[in-house]
């Protein structure tokens, strides 16, 4: 008999391993029904006695181990509670995702002219949120695609489609149907001219190029920027998909991916809203895009900030003017690209986006575009404010393509070197912004300078100009040494003036954020207490805020309703006035 008084099956001499788990398990329902700091030695035993109806009187020690045991277990899982919290809002923006996947369906197929026009595109979208959600929202995923997919395979536009294996169809044609034959792969469906497909590229010699299909030849060289069609950037954007899709297909169009990301570098430093239209601003940030979506599959990989800093950093840096101008499509589009990355650096802003797209959603589940009345506007807006809400889930490291992992070490390693050979030729003077120091990005962003990208962020481009100052100050000191000197003392010289340059974009953009939220006195305190927080960080001169009116912007801050904002903005100018004085 136990002290309890309950009879014993058996009084074992030493305690086998099934009996052990069952005791296990035993010590965890009493740990989960009572308070642990309350419990005894003698209270547990008595109980896993009459549980498990053995004697452990002769096991005491066994007991007091596997109660330490379950006591570790029950530590671990506070922990790991603690390093990763529970997602924001998960239940409110998954409610929010599928209102608008239902929306995308039914506007697809009230309207035969939406459908034409975004039915592909609108397949391949849920098949790839599917790929990284589950529950309901991955079952209704599956089920529109599929059902999308039937009814295209029976639509007018297939039927009216032609391809006689006889004659040589246009470029158009192929470029069409190497879209639509990727597309239906990718949900698990046959195309009736897959086989044709594939045949007409395996004729030698191939009946088109790259010059064809793409309009320029990545073999000789980057595309015009002199189109009136189409912006340098949505041609390389186009490139950049249509590579993807023949690279799935095992198939070739002339041109890899890897030859058209040759040519990204290009474009770094991306620039700001206030150096571009509006409607390159937005191709540009389009391609940004579109190079994380390739790279990392379209959202399924995950991918280190190393292996694209500068798409990265300059997404972080344009989310904050995007709340401000209210603009989902890009806000969408920044956010979905951002959760492609690991960390914590971009959650805030993360969070911030969120929180207005889930505020900004019509009842219909649609959201606003900036030309309301544009139903594909519409269908893209929604397209992307709805992937931004997604809990990110990856299934593998990117890249995507395995060629492109040598070209993105190549541009990284570049970056690196280019960094160590310009530190003394790009060190700032007494009155310029230290990129090192204050961490700030030089073309106007928000967030903080990425170390692996640039001092000056134009190293990437700027190795041949380096050299040539080299030549010249090389060429000046062995004519002259008191010439050299001179060009030495001179306060104006090239990366001083480079420098100032930056600077005074990068104070604009600041300054253009406070005043495109409104009245200053009246915008949001987050974002005003961003931009004193970076202005503060910065060392400016005189002539940087009578040149920009900072001075009178950041004065009108100190009216500010917020208490906080007010006494930041008195600071700021008590800091201007002293580093000036003692200057």
């Amino acid at each position: 008999m136990t002290a309890t008084g309950s009879s014993l099956i058996v009084a074992p001499r030493s305690i086998s391993r099934d009996l052990e788990s069952r005791i296990s398990q035993s010590i965890a329902n009493i740990m989960s029904k009572h308070d642990i700091s309350k419990l005894t030695t003698k209270f547990v035993r008595q109980t896993v006695e009459k549980d498990v109806h053995v004697s452990l009187n002769n096991h005491k020690e066994v007991l007091k181990r596997l109660m330490h045991q379950e006591l570790r277990k029950i530590r671990a899982q506070k922990v790991a509670k603690r390093v990763v919290p529970a997602p924001w809002r998960l239940s409110q923006r998954r409610q929010s995702v599928k209102t608008a996947l239902n929306y995308i369906y039914r506007i697809l197929l009230s309207d035969s002219a939406q459908f034409e026009a975004f039915s592909l595109h609108a397949i391949q979208f849920y098949h790839d949120i599917q790929i990284v959600e589950n529950g309901d929202i991955q079952e209704s995923c599956v089920l529109y695609a599929r059902l999308l997919s039937s009814i295209w395979l029976k639509s007018e536009r297939l039927n009216d489609f032609r391809w006689d294996p006889d004659s040589v169809p246009s470029p158009e044609q192929v470029v069409e149907l190497i879209r639509s034959v990727f597309t239906l792969e990718r949900v698990g469906l046959s195309h009736m001219y897959r086989s044709a497909l594939l045949a007409f590229f395996d004729k030698n010699p191939p009946a088109f190029s790259s010059m064809h299909y793409l309009g320029w030849s990545p073999s000789l060289g980057p595309p015009s920027s002199s189109d009136p069609e189409k912006s340098i950037y949505d041609q390389v954007a186009q490139a950049i998909l249509l590579t993807f899709f023949a690279h799935a297909l095992n198939i070739s169009i002339g041109c890899t991916t890897t030859q058209i990301f040759q040519y990204i570098p290009d474009f770094y430093p991306y620039k700001s809203h206030t150096e571009l239209s509006i409607s390159e601003y937005r191709s540009q940030f389009h391609l940004i895009y579109l190079v994380v979506m390739v790279v990392t599959d379209f959202g399924a990989l995950r991918c280190d900030q190393e292996i694209l800093p500068h798409e990265y950093h300059y997404l972080r840096s344009q989310i904050p003017w995007l709340i401000v101008r209210q603009d989902f499509a890009l806000l969408g589009e920044a956010v979905r690209s951002l959760n492609c990355f690991p960390g914590t650096d971009h959650r805030d802003l993360v969070r911030r986006a969120s929180a207005m797209l889930l505020t900004s959603q019509q009842e219909d589940g649609s959201w606003k575009s900036v030309n309301e009345n544009d139903m594909r506007e519409t269908y893209h807006t929604t397209i992307s404010a709805l992937t931004a809400l997604i809990q990110p889930r990856w299934t593998g490291f990117a890249p995507s393509i395995p060629e492109l992992t040598p070209l993105l070490e190549t541009n990284l390693s570049a970056i690196i070197e280019s960094i160590t050979k310009n530190k003394n030729a790009l060190r700032p003077s007494k009155y310029v912004s230290s990129p090192v120091r204050n961490k700030t990005r030089p073309t106007g962003g928000f967030g903080p300078h990425p170390k692996q990208i640039s001092l000056d962020a134009r190293l990437s481009h700027d190795t041949r100009s380096n050299k040539a100052n080299s030549l010249k100050r090389t060429n000046s000191d062995s004519s002259s040494s008191n010439s050299s000197k001179s060009v030495q003392n001179t306060p104006s010289s090239i990366p001083d003036q480079e420098l100032l340059e930056d600077l005074d974009k990068q104070v604009k953009s600041l300054q253009c954020m406070l005043i495109d939220a409104g009245e200053v006195k009246d915008i949001s305190s987050s974002l005003a207490l961003h931009v004193l927080k970076t202005l503060s960080g910065m060392t400016l001169n005189v002539e940087v805020l009578k040149s920009t009116g900072l001075g009178r912007t950041i004065s009108k801050l100190k009216k500010h309703k917020d208490g906080e904002v007010s006494r930041s903005a008195q600071i700021l100018i008590k800091k201007w006035k002293k580093d000036f004085f003692e200057a």
